[in-house]
Order: structure tokens, then sequence, then C-alpha cells
């Protein structure tokens, strides 16, 4: 067996692409959330509630959860890109 049928046969090309694509896409949504969401939110200072004496962040849980949004989102319409469907 030759090292490239190795590969092949063990998909480690196409997950390795994956892996980069999915690393880049982390880092584009990072860059976006960064750059030019919190600029406009946190003009302000950040949004806490306070429980019991205990401090909950709710505007860096909020724009965490909106970056994982944004990277699911890059990741399906790369996806149906190369799908077509």
């Amino acid at each position: 067996m030759s090292f490239t049928n190795f590969l092949n046969s063990h998909h480690l090309i196409t997950n390795s692409i994956i892996a980069i694509i999915g690393n880049k896409a982390s880092e584009l949504s990072s860059s976006f959330i960064e750059n030019l969401v919190k600029p406009f939110l946190l003009k302000k200072k950040p949004t806490k509630l306070k429980i019991n004496g205990t401090k909950l962040k709710i505007g860096k849980f909020a724009l965490s959860l909106l970056e994982f949004l944004i990277v699911i989102f890059i990741i399906y319409s790369v996806d149906k890109l190369f799908h077509n469907k």
C-alpha cells in the first residue's frame, strides 16, 4: 500500500481540509465580532446580571453565542455551495 493510497483510504486529506476551513471560519467570525459588532454593542458598559451576589456576564455570553451562530452559518453556506443542494 502506497502512502497516497493510505491517505485516500482513511480520508486524511479531506479531514485536514475540513479542519483548516473550520479554523479559518472561526477566525473570520471572531474578527467580525471583535471589529464590527463589539464596537457598536459595547459603547455602554457590558450587560451584567447579579443573582445572589454572583455577577453573570450576559453581554459576553451573547457575543459568544453570536460568534457560534456565525461559524455554523459559514460552514452551512460552504457545504451548500459544494453540494449544490
